[in-house]
């Protein structure tokens, strides 16, 4: 924008002495990413769109989550004549706006975490279609297309369960906790937003993502529901008090939940404790 300041505004002045136009810039990569919004996860082409610009290139994710302009990568091929710097190496330009807390207000840690892993694997994956265009490949095919789709889905479902979120998701504690193998109703996966915002119509596209996992596990059980859990059924983490909460591990493991609990829950639950002697709790059966 032309009320860019510091980096942003050093690159919009390069694209400008470079000859490209600005002003129709910003217009085509609004119009690329309406378009792109349409068809999610396929990449949208506008051939000599602009001056300067040979080819246009865009790809939008879902998967990024409700986060207003983060969803979209753009590419800009440019004529030879109106590279940036004047070199000829810098063919092209690929555009993706990160997730900010000033403009993305009130979104928790994991939200901002998901969305720039979300966007960077978006920004891949055009990089990657538009490759195999220039190199005169065909056309990604649609199996292509779901294989990249189960992997993104894998790799959320991966990261709630993961130790990195469970040591400050209480929601998806309480729900292991909730079971003694530690199985959750995958359901309450399938509600998740950013799951929700994959268009995931039923279960078995979660089961079918999840099957590669060496994180998680699945299991169908009677009148065919699904659950999902830590592979092997490991032991929670323990509460990362980094995360600016209070102690309150008794009752993340439905124990109660007083904040001077010294009880260790993986050894109540499980008979044993992955901290062994390095625990900060008391390993008593009551």
């Amino acid at each position: 924008h032309k009320r860019s300041s510091g980096v942003l505004r050093l690159f919009r002045d390069t694209l400008g002495q470079a000859g490209q136009d600005i002003p129709a810039l910003e217009s085509l990569q609004k119009e690329l990413y309406a378009e792109a919004e349409k068809v999610p996860r396929e990449m949208v082409r506008k051939n000599r769109p602009c001056p300067g610009v040979v080819a246009s290139f865009a790809r939008f994710s879902p998967e990024v989550g409700d986060i207003t302009g983060c969803g979209g990568a753009i590419l800009h091929v440019f004529e030879p004549g109106t590279r940036p710097e004047g070199s000829q190496k810098n063919v092209a330009m690929l555009y993706a706006a990160a997730p900010s807390s000033r403009f993305h207000k009130g979104q928790p840690p994991g939200t901002f975490f998901c969305a720039l892993r979300c966007g960077a694997s978006n920004m891949i994956r055009l990089v990657r279609e538009y490759n195999r265009l220039a190199d005169g490949q065909p056309k990604l095919e649609s199996y292509e297309r779901a294989i990249w789709w189960q992997a993104d889905l894998r790799a959320q479902v991966e990261y709630y369960f993961s130790d990195r979120n469970l040591r400050g998701d209480f929601f998806f504690t309480d729900k292991i906790v909730g079971d003694i193998d530690g199985w959750v109703d995958l359901e309450v996966v399938r509600s998740c937003p950013r799951i929700a915002c994959s268009n995931v119509a039923v279960n078995e596209e979660l089961l079918d993502s999840l099957g590669p996992s060496k994180m998680v596990e699945t299991k169908t059980g009677e009148e065919g529901k699904a659950f999902v859990r830590r592979a092997g059924g490991k032991a929670l983490p323990m509460p990362d008090d980094g995360f600016g909460m209070k102690r309150k591990y008794g009752k993340a493991f439905g124990r109660g939940g007083r904040e001077s609990d010294p009880t260790c829950w993986d050894f109540v639950r499980k008979g044993s404790c992955p901290r062994g002697d390095q625990c900060r709790y008391e390993h008593t059966v009551t």
